[in-house]
C-alpha cells in the first residue's frame, strides 16, 4: 500500500525538487520530531520507575532485567551450545 502510494506520488511529481520536498516534509521531519521525544522519554524512564514504584522496586525491576534475565539466559545457551557440540561431536 505504502509503495504504491509511493510510487503514485512519485510519477505525479512536477519534479524531483518538487518531490524531495514534499517527502521531507512528509517523512523526514516528523521522523526528526520522533527522535528527539523518544530520546527525551528515555533519559527520563528511571526516573518514571521510581515515582510509580519506589526506590526499591524499582533497582529490584531493573536487576532483574539487566543482571539476573541475562545471567539466566547466558547459562540456558551455554548449555545448549555444549550439547549441540556434543552431538556434532566437535
Amino acid at each position: 500500500m505504502a509503495v504504491t502510494s509511493f510510487i503514485d506520488f512519485f510519477n505525479t511529481a512536477e519534479g524531483v525538487e518538487a518531490f524531495v520536498n514534499s517527502e521531507w516534509m512528509q517523512a523526514i521531519f516528523p521522523f526528526g520530531i520522533e527522535t528527539i521525544i523518544n530520546s527525551f522519554l528515555a533519559g527520563i524512564w528511571p526516573f518514571m520507575w521510581i515515582s510509580w514504584m519506589g526506590l526499591t522496586t524499582a533497582l529490584a525491576y531493573a536487576g532483574d532485567g539487566y543482571v539476573l534475565w541475562p545471567v539466566i539466559l547466558a547459562m540456558a545457551l551455554s548449555r545448549r551450545e555444549q550439547a549441540v557440540k556434543r552431538d556434532l561431536g566437535l
